[in-house]
This record gives C-alpha cells, sequence and structure tokens, in this order.
C-alpha cells in the first residue's frame, strides 16, 4: 500500500457524534484526519442505498470544515431517499495514490457492492432517534439564582437567625432570601433580557444551598410555600420565562425519613437497598455508606435499585404536575445510573415533549448526551474552563482557543451543542471578577464569548453588576440592591450583550472559529445577516477593517486594543 496520508491519524464511528442524522432524511458524516496534513489531497465518501447495488453508488467530496488541536474535520451533508447506506471514504494523496478506509481499516481496493462486510453503514434513520435542538429553549439567556441570596421579601416570617442584607456570607449562615422575592424581579430579569431561570434547590433540607434534601417536592419553608412556587411559576410563564428547577437525586439529607427508617432498623428496612451501605445499618460517625463526595451528611442513593428508581420517577411527575416547571437540573448527574437517566427522560417526555433535562457534568458528557435518551443538556464547564484560559491565563493565542473551541464543538452533535448551558460562573466556583483581578475589560471579554457562543448562555446572579466571590462560598453573597453596590458599567455592557444575543438567533446559523493577525474571531451566517465578533487577547493594539461595531470595548476607530472586542452586524 503506498499512500504519503498519515493513515495511523484517520478516525470514523458509524452512528456516533461522526454519522448521525438530522433530520428523517438528512445524514451528517465527519471524517477526522491529522491536522494539517501536508499530503492529503482529497476526501471523499462514496456510498451506496445497502440493498440497492452498484448502480445507486455515489461519491462526494468532504469537505475541511474545521480543526481542532489534533485533527482536521472533513464533513459532508448527504440527503438520503433511502435512509439505509452503506460507505467508505476514498482518500488520494498529493501523488495520486488513492486508499479507501473502512471499518476494517485501510485498503488499496473495496467491494463495496458484493459485501456489506468492509464497509462502514448508517443502517437505518429511525424518526425517534433524530435529535433536535430544543426549539422551546433555544438561544435564550438565562440565569441561574442561589435563593437565599438573591432577594428577600420581608413578609415572610424565617426560622433561622438571619445575617444583615449584604454582610459576609458562610457555610452555615442564612441571609433570608425566598421565593416572593425572586417573583418581585421579574420585571428586573425582564428588562435585562433573561429568557429563563434556573434556581438552585427551593426543596426542603438544612442547610443554606439545599442540596441536602429532607422532603423531596415540597418547598422549605426558608423559602416560602409550595403555593409561592406555583405562583413564581406562573409570574415566569406569564412573562415568557422559562423555569429550571434544581433536582438532587443522586444523594438526600441523612434527616430525610427514609434514610432515618434505615439508620434506625438496619436491613430490616424495606428501603436498605436504596443506599449503598457497607454493613448491618449506617452509622455516621464510621461513615460505612457512600456519599456525596465526602460528605456524610449526604447519603448517596442508590438510583439501581427499582424501588428508589421508581420513587424518583414519581417524585419527578408529582413536581411537574404541581409546578409545571420547564426543565430539571440535574445535581452530580455524572454519578447517577445510565439507566435510571433513560427512564427519567422518558418519563417526562411523556409529560411534556419539550421538558429539559440538564445533568451536572463538569467533563465530557457525550455518553449522556450524544443519544437523545438521558440528558439533553449539561452545564457546560468545559466552555468555562476555556474562558478562563483564554482571557485570564492568557494561556495561549488566538489560534489555540480557536482550535480549542472547535475541539469543544466536535465534542457533541451539533443539534446538542445548540441545547448546552454556558456559563462563566455558578455557585460552585469563584467569581470571573475576582479571577481577573477585577480587570473589567477581560471581564466583559470572557462574557461577550458566553454570550455569542452557540447554545444557552447562563448568566450568575449578580454578574451583570459585578458581584465579587472569592471562592465557592464567597461567591454566594447577598445581591447588592442597593446602587451603591452595582457597578453600572458592568451592567451596561452585559444588557448590551444580551439585547444582541437576543436579536440573533445561532441555533440556524453557520459557525466558525478562527484566528485572524492575533485576534479571535468568531462569525456567523444565517438568514438574519452575519454576525462577527474579535476580541484582542493580547497586549498589543491590532488593526482591524471593519468599521462601525454594534458594540465595542477598547476599539479606537481603527485597532483594537488589548482586552477589547469588536462586534458588528451586516
Amino acid at each position: 500500500m503506498n499512500s504519503l496520508i498519515n493513515l495511523p491519524a484517520l478516525f470514523h464511528e458509524s452512528d456516533s457524534r461522526f454519522c448521525y442524522a438530522l433530520d428523517e432524511h438528512t445524514a451528517l458524516v465527519t471524517l477526522l484526519a491529522a491536522k494539517g496534513d501536508p499530503n492529503l489531497k482529497r476526501a471523499s465518501i462514496i456510498y451506496q442505498g445497502k440493498f440497492r447495488g452498484v448502480k445507486d453508488q455515489k461519491k462526494v467530496d468532504l469537505a475541511l470544515s474545521y480543526s481542532d488541536s489534533l485533527h482536521d474535520y472533513y464533513q459532508t451533508t448527504l440527503y438520503l431517499p433511502d435512509v439505509r447506506i452503506i460507505y467508505v471514504f476514498e482518500l488520494e494523496d498529493t501523488q495520486g495514490n488513492i486508499v479507501y478506509f473502512s471499518e476494517a481499516g485501510v485498503s488499496d481496493t473495496y467491494e463495496m457492492g458484493e459485501t456489506c462486510y468492509n464497509v462502514f453503514q448508517l443502517p437505518y434513520i429511525n424518526p425517534s432517534d433524530v435529535i433536535y435542538p430544543n426549539r422551546k429553549f433555544a438561544d435564550r439567556v438565562f440565569y441561574q439564582i442561589f435563593p437565599d441570596r438573591f432577594c428577600r421579601d420581608e413578609s415572610l416570617p424565617h426560622s433561622k437567625t438571619l445575617i444583615k442584607w449584604g454582610d459576609p456570607v458562610g457555610i452555615g449562615t442564612f441571609a433570608g432570601g425566598n421565593l416572593k422575592g425572586i417573583k418581585s424581579k421579574i420585571g428586573y430579569l425582564k428588562e435585562l433580557g433573561i429568557g429563563g431561570i434556573y434556581l438552585n434547590p427551593v426543596w426542603k433540607g438544612s442547610t443554606n444551598h439545599k442540596y441536602d434534601t429532607i422532603e423531596y417536592g415540597s418547598v422549605d419553608p426558608d423559602f416560602g410555600t409550595d403555593e409561592d412556587l406555583k405562583e413564581l411559576a406562573d409570574e415566569c410563564h406569564k412573562n415568557d420565562v422559562l423555569l429550571i428547577l434544581d433536582m438532587v437525586y443522586n444523594h438526600m439529607s441523612c434527616q430525610n425519613p427514609i434514610f432515618k427508617d434505615v439508620v434506625a432498623k438496619g436491613r430490616e428496612s424495606p428501603y436498605y437497598d436504596w443506599f449503598l451501605i457497607h454493613g448491618e445499618k449506617p452509622s455516621f460517625e464510621k461513615g460505612n455508606y457512600e456519599s456525596f463526595g465526602l460528605h456524610p451528611y449526604m447519603p448517596k442513593n442508590n438510583l439501581n435499585d427499582r424501588g428508589s428508581a421508581n420513587y424518583f420517577l414519581k417524585i419527578s411527575r408529582e413536581i411537574y404536575e404541581k409546578y409545571h416547571p420547564d426543565g430539571f437540573r440535574l445535581d452530580v448527574g455524572d454519578e447517577c445510573a445510565h439507566t435510571f437517566w433513560r427512564k427519567l427522560h422518558f418519563a417526562m417526555r411523556e409529560l411534556d415533549p419539550d421538558f429539559l433535562l440538564l445533568g451536572e457534568d463538569w467533563h465530557n458528557g457525550e455518553s449522556f448526551l450524544n443519544y437523545g435518551d438521558q440528558f439533553d443538556s449539561i452545564m457546560n464547564y468545559g466552555f468555562t474552563r476555556l474562558a478562563e484560559e483564554f482571557f485570564v491565563d492568557k494561556r495561549y493565542g488566538a489560534k489555540a482557543m480557536a482550535d480549542n473551541l472547535n475541539g469543544l464543538w466536535a465534542r457533541y452533535k451539533e443539534p446538542v451543542n445548540h441545547n448546552l448551558l454556558n456559563l462563566i460562573d455558578s455557585h460552585d466556583k469563584k467569581r470571573l471578577l475576582d479571577e481577573c483581578g477585577f480587570n473589567r475589560d477581560v471581564y466583559l471579554s470572557a462574557h461577550l464569548l458566553m454570550f455569542l457562543y452557540p447554545g444557552l448562555p447562563s448568566l450568575y446572579y449578580g454578574d451583570e453588576v459585578g458581584l465579587p466571590g472569592k471562592d465557592n462560598i464567597d461567591c454566594r453573597r447577598c445581591f447588592p440592591w442597593d446602587e451603591a453596590g452595582q457597578d453600572k458599567f458592568i451592567y451596561k455592557y452585559i444588557k448590551e450583550m444580551i439585547a444582541i444575543r437576543n436579536s440573533y438567533p445561532l441555533v440556524d446559523a453557520k459557525r466558525e472559529f478562527k484566528e485572524r493577525d492575533g485576534l479571535l474571531e468568531v462569525s456567523y451566517q444565517s438568514e438574519n445577516g452575519s454576525l462577527l465578533i474579535l476580541w484582542n487577547a493580547t497586549n498589543e493594539k491590532i488593526a482591524i477593517k471593519e468599521k462601525d461595531p454594534d458594540l465595542s470595548l477598547n476599539y479606537d476607530g481603527e485597532s483594537i486594543l488589548p482586552n477589547g472586542f469588536f462586534v458588528k452586524r451586516s
């Protein structure tokens, strides 16, 4: 076999993120090759109807769509009247040598017409397997709220000793934020341009964060009543604001009556197998049971147990029927059984075809996302990491950042990317304002990328007014409703960024991430026109040919200055 192509770098899988249906008759096919392979002259796909023979055979060249740090991604979109195809890739090097790539590897010849063995296949496009962007959620800007710290309605009595609003917060402090307070600020959020709210847990628990659920489906008295949550949901929907509720199925509170029954009765409890216990009965002192992290006050649920799984499916249905949220955020979702998430997915789809399941997964969530039967979305901390490394740490330049964004995009099927919740800050990390040393230019540059990256941008409460937070406790400070504590410069820019995103849907736009003269360039083309964004994360000013931006920072009319950006629609 004579070929100058880097053959070991070739990669493709059928029925995966490298070959999948975009609709009932269209498939996107991707071939990976070594990045910048100088010897690869042409890549094509030869395909035919699986049962139609060589007379049906077609050949289409693949286009180099984008690159990451390791690979070039060659792609084509195929319209398939017959949705059962077999295919091989034909590769030509710069000397005219041709080889074929299939499931059997690389060869000089192929015999697709005589056997289906040594080929790739797309066996059948089943409509129920096609993943689409969630149009109900698409392009909405979300706003994450930590209920105890957002807004306090003083009419609600509180069982805890409260700190003065705005005082330093601690692990065990309570500030008294509640659901009525959140409801009173829906107008503020609409004015900002918010289209959805993600609420940290509101269910009965003993902590200020409520991730230790004592009673699923019942609002914690610190936050109000079940009726208050119903009224908040109604107010959101009246204002076209979607509502995602945080659900904690990975673990519960050690004070939950279910776990307490096991503590009292051990193996005699009907709930013994609902937990992962090493011994006759759980002991808080011994810590002889699995828990969230290393926190014995939050014992881990065994969702592999049928009784446990059925209980949480029942709870999920009841919460939907009672409060009518638009989605669930699933805490520690990557530690729970895939089988349970599949059951939950289909249970909620029966109630609402557009219901969104948002998993917490700080890493590559492909196994939960790319087959459309578990999560619809994750909190995209992969994006968060890239934004911090590029804008704050200056770890690499614009070319590497474009490659990394392309690599992040390639993790998931394209429709999935439009469902992901992209974030800069959350309740679990140091706020970016502290991370960047209170450099507002860096802070705003990173937020602009979040707002103008495909998916669901999620603003953490207070980020729009420059609320700081030096760790994952301090990041849960009280919202500074006193305007003296608000950064109006940041607010103005954040609001304008949201307005641009709301005016230019990205879900149907063709995107491109690349480097240009040291600048990071992100561009979109759609029936709504074009959108161009340029960032300068260097220490030098860089001249550009474009003029008259719709939004800019550190732009002098000819050049983008350090830590500046330029946004233009046309």
